[in-house]
């Protein structure tokens, strides 16, 4: 019998790097925000579609007061004016 082990990433290796990219993607939406806001139109159209699906959970679950607070956190220390799009 050989004790070679397979090459590759194992199934917790990529399990980490899905989970931490869905924190990395959730956590961006902050700064996301800002820039859409400070450059205007087109931007918040590509915003609404990348951050649809965090856009669908703020208005449909009660995840919308911690997103809120989060953003607005991002807005807060950037000085970035609330206007709407």
């Amino acid at each position: 019998m050989s004790d070679e082990r397979e090459s590759g990433l194992s199934w917790g290796t990529v399990a980490l790097v899905v989970l931490l990219l869905i924190v990395l993607y959730v956590l961006s939406i902050g700064p996301a925000a800002v820039i859409a806001q400070r450059t205007g139109g087109g931007a918040w159209r590509v915003f609404t579609v990348v951050y649809a699906p965090l856009i669908w959970l703020y208005e449909n679950t009660p995840l919308r007061e911690p997103l809120e607070h989060y953003v607005g956190f991002w807005f807060e220390i950037t000085n970035t004016p609330i206007e709407p799009p």
